[in-house]
């Protein structure tokens, strides 16, 4: 039988606390991410609707495949 010690589990419990840390963290960082992502778009990437090429819609194209790429993990796609 494998019984786990009182000494492991003070590791393991900082683990996790290491690691729910580090989400916070990381989640904190993804909204300040969002937050610049929504400014940029509401202001059109600072284009000009009379200024707009290929290449910005190129660019477009590709933030949204970006964020369609991270919404697939959050949805565990």
């Amino acid at each position: 039988m494998n019984r786990r010690t009182d000494e492991t589990r003070p590791a393991r419990s900082k683990g996790r606390e290491e690691a729910l840390d580090h989400f916070v963290a990381t989640v904190a960082k993804i909204d300040e991410v969002l937050g610049a992502i929504k400014a940029a778009n509401d202001e059109h990437y600072g284009t000009h609707p009379d200024e707009v090429h290929w290449g910005h819609a190129g660019d477009a194209g590709r933030v949204l495949a970006g964020l369609k790429e991270v919404l697939d993990i959050i949805e565990g796609e």
